[in-house]
């Protein structure tokens, strides 16, 4: 398994998943890891500076975290971890248009879940009247993130429970 070197919001982030995992197995979902996490460090590494003819990274480096299933429904979730409590939600725009791909192209749910129980959808977070875009980053991925007011949210609980 991957090293996450010393990045504390990575630390959380797996820490968060984790938690996530535990939550939606006690709601009777089936729980698979998924995505780059499951990659080994050199290969992580390459997909943040690989850049194709175009200048564009590789969608890969965004996948969600975790792949459920219950009753015959799969659904792609997402584990967003937060270093600061705002009245926002950031979803890195990269992370966006992939979930609008897993969604659109390949008929797949995904679900963005932070800890405090907030769940979003790409549909959700792609209604402009209620997002609104950042700059830049200078941690994580480097890329502008979407904001969206927490009070779009709907709960984790309500999304994944019995």
């Amino acid at each position: 398994m991957a090293s996450w070197g010393d990045n504390a919001l990575l630390h959380d982030g797996v820490a968060f998943e984790a938690e996530l995992r535990g939550r939606l197995s006690s709601w009777g979902w089936d729980v698979s890891a998924f995505g780059s996490g499951l990659l080994d460090d050199p290969v992580r590494t390459a997909l943040k500076v690989f850049r194709d003819d175009y200048g564009r990274p590789s969608g890969l480096r965004w996948l969600p975290d975790l792949v459920a299933s219950r009753d015959g429904r799969v659904v792609l979730v997402d584990a967003k971890a937060e270093r600061v409590n705002t009245d926002n939600y950031a979803i890195p725009q990269r992370a966006l248009e992939v979930g609008r791909v897993l969604v659109d192209r390949l008929h797949t749910p995904l679900f963005y879940v932070w800890p405090d129980g907030g769940v979003l959808t790409p549909d959700t977070v792609t209604v402009s009247w209620h997002t609104r875009h950042s700059g830049a980053g200078t941690a994580g991925s480097g890329n502008p993130f979407v904001l969206v007011d927490k009070r779009w949210a709907a709960k984790a609980h309500q999304v994944f429970g019995r």
